[in-house]
């Protein structure tokens, strides 16, 4: 039973999960048989639950936190996709999984185009509710500390989703394990083929400008 446990985790490897959205975390969770599934940001007292819950349960041993990061540029444009999808691993309008639309879908979905998203995070950011908004987050506001203006980090390995899951996986475990194959679950999919413009550039460049020094992401030139 893994009740007391608020983020994803596995008592084997000692090892909880701060699960990201749209950071290829479904396909993590998966991989390495960590249970339950959800998101929790490092910085809450659920989160301190779970590490103080494992740390009991693998003691002598210390839990390790992790987390999957990701370019900021790609992870909007996948949650631009993911919002206006009417059927994913989770979500659908039919009842066949295990949950229903999201609630933003009925905003993103009526969307003309990238520009209409940015404005929409320009204003969530603005409002200071961009972090509410879990698909679009900040990274940081799961991996920081927010009472230092996000200064210090939370989760003691990160790793770049650039870098390739397995390859990661592969160090994170280290001698304990093969994660084998990492499955693609949870994909952003859907036609119009969307690109950045100089609009949603420049509202990725403001909204997650933590994010990218915070994990060594370079903007992008033109």
């Amino acid at each position: 039973m893994h009740h007391q446990y608020h983020s994803p985790v596995s008592e084997r490897l000692g090892l909880a999960f701060v699960h990201i959205p749209k950071n290829a975390g479904t396909a993590v969770v998966e991989a390495l048989g960590l249970s339950p599934h959800g998101h929790c940001k490092a910085s809450s007292p659920e989160f301190r639950r779970t590490l103080a819950a494992l740390g009991a349960r693998i003691s002598p041993r210390r839990p390790r936190a992790f987390a999957f990061v990701r370019d900021p540029y790609d992870r909007f444009l996948s949650a631009f996709r993911y919002l206006r999808m009417k059927r994913s691993h989770w979500h659908s309008d039919d009842g066949s999984t295990a949950y229903g639309l999201l609630p933003e879908h009925a905003i993103v979905g009526a969307m003309r185009g990238v520009d209409e998203f940015a404005d929409w995070v320009m204003a969530l950011f603005v409002s200071g509710r961009v972090d509410s908004a879990h698909h679009v987050s900040r990274q940081v506001s799961y991996t920081h500390d927010p009472r230092d203006g996000h200064a210090t980090r939370l989760v003691g390995e990160v790793y770049r989703l650039e870098d390739g899951v397995g390859t990661a996986l592969a160090a994170l475990l280290g001698s304990d394990g093969d994660a084998g194959a990492v499955p693609v679950l949870n994909a952003s999919s859907g036609a119009g083929g969307w690109v950045h413009t100089r609009r949603s550039r420049e509202v990725v460049e403001t909204v997650y400008r933590a994010d990218f020094e915070a994990f060594g992401y370079p903007m992008r030139q033109g």
